[in-house]
């Protein structure tokens, strides 16, 4: 009995208020032995190798509950959980088996009511600590869930992390519902208030071999998501009504995107001040760098091969990747200097830069002036958002938060392995639970 004691008195937290009003201690069950009957349980939950017990522990005194002189949990004030009603009937008991957050198993006995307003039965439970019907407890279930909030584990291996740490044998289903936050496909976080200033963008998500769009707004001033949903299709309905259902008209300020399809017509229309990304400008500039330079490399070793028959394979593609380093440290260089804009120190100086850059564009090869032309130069005041006094050091220049945020919560190794929308929804969900611990020390509140 010592050795039972002492093993039990070490936990944290246990099942509630598991103490005599007399201040006796009993133990309970079919069990002449309970310890060399299944105190460490090692086959899956059942009435006859789940230890049936009760005994005291200091830190599980519980002032809702008490143990009667018949070892039954009661509640001290009990009340109907259909109508509220606090006039009731005792009627014996039921037993519940529950898991201890070490993975104990444990059968205790609670109180079964009857409600004499709605005539409905009820019984003792405790929603502090394990939720209704369930065997294992939120703490437990928290600790499985750690296991993929800070990196991605699969079921198989949560399963078997579980039994070698704690010798508890546990179905991948139930491991999945422990995951299981929501049936819905969108959230949003109502733990913190909007600052107004927001990133928004959209990652692709593959189930079943059919591209998904993940939806997010990121605050940039709280640095953490504020919503996200799983959606079909990213269109001007789609992603205008997950704005809407995510910022109330007063909490819109100014919001960073990229160039999107109808990204600018629907932030001008919900009455943000619109930054666009210059981060995915500079991309977009280096993959057109990219392709021009394949082009011309490609077009010069034809030509060497054609001046220079005798020239082997390897020494021809040396010389031609040579050429197509040279061509985009000459682009980059090109690129360097017209990105210069965005380092300008306040808005007039990037406004005045970008004139500058229309006169200089004569020297840029004509696959960047086009691309500048139409791309940048009808646009270039929501490209400089972020420098005006209104909304510097508030406004990014990039959404780089939300782009690191997507790289963390869902890796491109790992966003095609799943099989519905609910799983790679609930996984998001976790993840974002570990990315916001992770970065507490960065949240302002």
């Amino acid at each position: 009995m010592e050795d039972i004691y002492f093993i039990m008195q070490i936990q944290k937290e246990c099942p509630p208020g598991l103490c005599l009003e007399e201040g006796q201690y009993i133990l309970d069950g079919d069990f002449e032995n309970p310890v060399r009957k299944g105190f460490v349980v090692e086959k899956e939950i059942s009435e006859d190798n789940a230890m049936q017990i009760i005994l005291p522990i200091a830190s599980i005194i519980n002032e809702k509950y008490f143990v009667n002189e018949d070892g039954i949990i009661e509640e001290r004030d009990p009340y109907c959980k259909h109508c509220n009603s606090h006039h009731f009937i005792r009627k014996g008991y039921n037993w519940k088996t529950i898991c201890l957050e070490v993975g104990i198993f444990i059968r205790v006995k609670i109180k079964r009511y009857l409600c004499k307003r709605c005539r409905l039965n009820y019984q003792t439970e405790f929603p502090d600590l394990y939720e209704k019907y369930c065997t294992f407890s939120i703490k437990f279930k928290e600790l499985v869930r750690k296991n993929i909030k800070y990196g991605y584990m699969s079921l198989r291996h949560i399963k078997r992390s579980i039994k070698l740490s704690m010798d508890v044998d546990i179905s991948h289903e139930s491991i999945r519902k422990f995951f299981k936050t929501t049936d819905s496909l969108y959230y949003r976080d109502d733990s913190f208030k909007p600052s107004g200033y927001y990133g928004f963008d959209s990652q692709w998500v593959k189930i079943n071999k059919k591209w998904l769009y993940r939806l997010a707004l990121f605050d940039l001033i709280n640095n953490r998501p504020l919503a996200e949903a799983i959606e079909e299709k990213e269109n001007y309905d789609t992603i205008k009504n997950f704005i809407i259902k995510s910022v109330s008209p007063k909490d819109r300020r100014a919001i960073v995107t990229d160039k999107g399809k109808d990204y600018e017509k629907i932030m001008d229309e919900l009455n943000f001040d619109h930054q666009l990304c210059t981060f995915h400008l500079e991309k977009h500039l280096w993959e057109l760098v990219n392709k021009e330079a394949n082009k011309i490399a490609k077009k010069y070793r034809a030509q060497l091969k054609k001046e220079n028959p005798n020239f082997s394979k390897t020494k021809l593609n040396k010389m031609r990747d040579e050429k197509k380093k040279e061509f985009k440290e000459e682009m980059g260089e090109l690129i360097e200097l017209f990105m210069a804009f965005k380092d300008q120190q306040t808005w007039k100086k990037a406004q005045n830069y970008i004139e500058l850059l229309k006169r200089e564009l004569i020297n840029f090869p004509d696959f960047l002036q086009e691309y500048i032309m139409k791309n940048f130069m009808p646009y270039y005041k929501k490209y400089i958002k972020f420098l005006t006094k209104e909304y510097k050091g508030k406004l990014d220049s990039t959404d780089n938060k939300l782009e690191n945020y997507f790289g963390n919560t869902l890796s491109k190794h790992i966003k095609k392995i799943f099989r519905t929308k609910q799983g790679v929804f609930n996984f998001i969900f976790q993840r974002k639970n570990g990315w916001n611990e992770n970065n507490k020390s960065a949240l302002r509140t």
